[in-house]
């Protein structure tokens, strides 16, 4: 048990310093995009002297360092999750890092205005063929922690269940409590049911664009009925604390309350 907390917070401090480095490479690209939009018009007229070269190789490097990063992310859920399929999605994803990375000496050895534009269009082709199976990772690693969160849903379901029984065996009105709890379930079985069809889409490995696109939008849905579906629980638990029987039940709820900002 204590190996399993130590390698949960080990994973959870990884992805912190990931988001970390991901937030750096992405502002860091930010402020190059920022700097190159200013002197492209002056490319655009032929000026490209040493300000210019240098203030695009930046830019490009800096794209170049936010795209590896996006992809190390996806690839670390990856490693980190059971989706079918990931052994050959962890390898593309990694195939196409070893590309981006070597671009960067394309880059760093540019020197005419030429030279940049073979190389942005190189990278900006690795990077497109990249992006679907950054997709497929990314939205196999949410539905893995959704599926999580409403297997605890549907378990929760049973034992607030048995709590409002009690309660109305021993004559308490509980017409509001079994009503809230019919909600719940009823959300909780929307998200469920969005989530197993974005979970066929992100199985398929002859998905198109469009169809990530559908499943990302199931995904949203499913988080969106969960996320009502917490708030009716807390509603439930501050009824159910009147009666003196909410406080184990109300670590639960925090419980669910993580697993769903984790899948945010």
């Amino acid at each position: 048990m204590e190996q399993l907390r130590e390698r949960t917070q080990e994973m959870e401090q990884q992805r912190e310093l990931m988001r970390e480095q991901l937030q750096i490479c992405k502002s860091d690209y930010q402020d190059a995009k920022g700097d190159f939009l200013r002197i492209r018009d002056r490319i655009r007229t032929e000026q490209f002297g040493d300000p210019e070269r240098e203030t695009t190789r930046l830019y490009l490097n800096a794209s170049v360092c936010y795209m590896i990063a996006q992809l190390e992310n996806v690839q670390y859920n990856l490693n980190n999750s059971n989706g079918s399929g990931k052994d050959a999605r962890i390898s593309g994803i990694e195939n196409r890092i070893i590309q981006l990375k070597a671009e960067q000496e394309n880059i760093e050895n540019a020197e005419e205005i030429e030279d940049f534009a073979i190389v942005s269009k190189s990278v900006n082709g690795t990077w497109n063929n990249a992006r679907k199976d950054a997709a497929f990772g990314a939205g196999q690693a949410v539905s893995e922690r959704l599926d999580k969160s409403l297997d605890k849903s549907e378990a929760l379901s049973d034992r607030l269940d048995d709590r409002v029984q009690q309660l109305n065996e021993n004559g308490v009105d509980t017409t509001e409590l079994e009503d809230k709890l019919i909600l719940y379930n009823e959300l909780t079985g929307y998200a469920r049911e969005k989530h197993t069809e974005a979970n066929v889409i992100y199985q398929n490995e002859k998905a198109t664009g469009e169809d990530l696109e559908n499943a990302n939008d199931l995904l949203r849905d499913s988080l969106d009925n969960v996320n009502e579906a917490n708030q009716v629980l807390k509603d439930i638990f501050n009824e159910l604390k009147q009666y003196g029987i909410g406080d184990q039940d109300q670590v639960k709820q925090q419980d669910q309350d993580q697993i769903q900002g984790r899948t945010r």
